[in-house]
């Protein structure tokens, strides 16, 4: 038990009451008030109350005073300290909970007497235990035995006889036994409660985008990520399975999304996502390159045709371009020229194929008789007209720009309208077999 002491607060002088260093000294000439001098003491059981030995509050004023007799008795009450009725013992229990107030008469030998009080306070033992809340299941081992945090004891071991291991959705209660270095004992009840899971499965690994190569068909097959391990689970009550979308061996062929769910025995689930991007590293295929072909002109060049876009039976797993080697609508001379297709996928894969392009102004070939084909009139405003098209494959017509303006590959008929063309010069192509003949047009 400890004695707390204030500095008292002088009223009327009659007695002085010096509080030096928890010293109470009074003289004959004076009389005062005093503050509260607290007792405080432990509460062994935690209800609030605890026994007080009122000796030294008196001892201290005594022996303080020692050329006065005084007469120092304690009460519950102002009234009954100035009456002097119901003297309490020096040894008492609070009546109120934590915090009681003791009124002292202290009786001087020329008759004064003087009157103060102070408090009784109740420190608490210990400060109660939190309630424990666990997911499905819980296990108290020796590392997870709780501290109990005191005001007045210092305890050196915990115990119970409580089992220990929870594993049904309820409130469970624990008694544990605090014991102290003098073998002072404290019981006090914990309170656990198993409640249902609610927590996924933790993820623990990594596993980046990257690519797969795509084969010759254009596909790759997914793997099995699952079985490579290269992501770890765990769950704070039961087993995890795992599901893979799309699932291993599935056919790809394009850039995917795979999703790998993590689920417990409570259905609750977490979730590792990646991308795989697809690669092709095939070159393309060009079954049917185009055959070596001829032009007959009517004059000294020839304005070169588009033929990227000819089919030339191109087997490939992803976008490509096809570029044209001299481009499209050069002016050729006269001569063998080699014509160049390149196919080049998004991925810089190509390939290429040529055929041979021979621009003449030789008139005599049997098989492609320039006067065999009239068109006329030219100049026209509205219509041409043509002769012998039943050797005719296609016609195509460019402005001079190398513009391709008309064209026909079938369902030819002897008149053609050309009305929607500006008035100016064309080239028109006329192709029978291999073979392209080609002559100015005017329209005005």
């Amino acid at each position: 038990m400890k004695i707390i002491s204030k500095i008292a607060n002088l009223a009327k002088l009659t007695f002085i009451l010096f509080l030096l260093n928890s010293t109470l000294i009074f003289s004959q000439t004076d009389e005062l008030n005093l503050d509260t001098i607290n007792l405080e003491a432990c509460d062994g059981d935690g209800d609030g109350y605890a026994s007080f030995d009122l000796t030294p509050i008196s001892d201290m004023i005594q022996n303080n005073n020692p050329d006065l007799s005084l007469v120092i008795k304690f009460y519950n009450s102002q009234n009954d300290a100035e009456s002097d009725t119901n003297s309490i013992p020096t040894t008492v229990t609070n009546q109120t909970m934590n915090i009681h107030t003791i009124w002292v008469r202290i009786e001087k030998p020329n008759g004064y007497n003087e009157f103060t009080n102070f408090n009784l306070l109740v420190s608490q033992t210990y400060i109660g235990l939190d309630t424990i809340i666990s997911q499905c299941q819980l296990t108290i081992t020796e590392d997870d035995y709780p501290a109990l945090e005191s005001d007045c004891y210092s305890f050196t071991s915990v115990s119970t006889t409580d089992s220990l291991v929870f594993t049904d959705l309820e409130n469970y209660t624990i008694t544990w036994t605090f014991t102290d270095s003098e073998n002072n004992t404290v019981d006090v009840e914990q309170q656990i409660k198993i409640v249902e899971d609610t927590t996924p499965p933790t993820i623990e690994g990594y596993i980046s985008d990257h690519e797969l190569l795509l084969n010759e068909n254009c596909q790759t097959f997914m793997s099995d990520y699952i079985t490579l391990n290269l992501l770890n689970s765990f769950d704070n009550c039961s087993d995890v399975t795992i599901t893979q979308s799309p699932a291993s061996g599935e056919i790809i062929t394009e850039n995917t999304n795979v999703t790998l769910t993590f689920k417990d025995e409570n259905n609750n689930e977490n979730t590792y996502s990646f991308l795989i991007n697809v690669v092709d590293q095939n070159d393309p295929i060009i079954e049917n390159c185009l055959e070596n072909r001829s032009v007959i002109i009517s004059g000294n060049t020839h304005i070169l045709e588009d033929y990227t876009t000819e089919n030339i039976g191109i087997t490939e797993c992803s976008p490509y371009t096809i570029t044209q080697t001299p481009a499209p609508h050069t002016e050729l001379e006269t001569g063998i020229h080699t014509i160049s297709l390149k196919v080049e996928d998004e991925y810089g894969n190509s390939n290429t194929c040529s055929f041979q392009l021979n621009v003449s102004n030789d008139l005599s070939s049997e098989e492609f008789d320039l006067n065999s084909f009239i068109i006329y009139p030219n100049p026209t405003s509205d219509f041409i007209s043509l002769q012998n098209i039943g050797k005719i494959s296609s016609l195509e017509i460019f402005d001079i720009s190398g513009k391709l303006v008309l064209e026909q590959n079938q369902n030819f008929t002897e008149k053609i309208n050309v009305s929607s063309l500006e008035k100016e010069i064309y080239f028109i192509n006329i192709k029978s077999k291999n073979k392209t003949l080609q002559q100015k047009l005017i329209i005005e």
